[in-house]
């Protein structure tokens, strides 16, 4: 014995609510910081055997140029998101994600220094 009536009401109530896409994009800016700098920690991890091995310096800066690039996608969000916002949360949140931001690039940026200075076979 089924009821018709409540199956539609029962279905209705079991979706989840629409997430709004500038939510989305706002929450990838903020994230795209700590993800720029993890791409670019591992990358580098990955191509110290080649750049000792050959010496050469290309593969740290190619990645400090992608961690960068990642890095400054994700400001861009946040800043677009922080001048669109409609509330305080989404100010908030996007004021996070650029102090964020400016974290990792410190930190990217600390992490290239040494390529600059040292050789490969000292860098391993």
């Amino acid at each position: 014995m089924s009821n018709d009536t409540t199956a539609p009401a029962a279905a209705a109530s079991a979706q989840a609510p629409p997430v709004a896409p500038t939510l989305v994009r706002l929450w990838t800016g903020v994230l795209l910081a700590p993800v720029s700098w993890v791409t670019d920690f591992l990358l580098r991890y990955m191509v110290v055997r080649f750049a000792n091995a050959h010496a050469r310096r290309w593969p740290f800066a190619l990645s400090t140029a992608g961690g960068l690039l990642l890095l400054f996608v994700g400001v861009a969000l946040c800043l677009r998101a922080h001048r669109d916002s409609r509330s305080h949360e989404e100010k908030t949140l996007a004021s996070w994600g650029l102090a964020l931001a400016l974290f990792f690039f410190l930190l990217i940026l600390c992490q290239a220094f040494p390529a600059l200075i040292l050789t490969p076979s000292e860098l391993a």
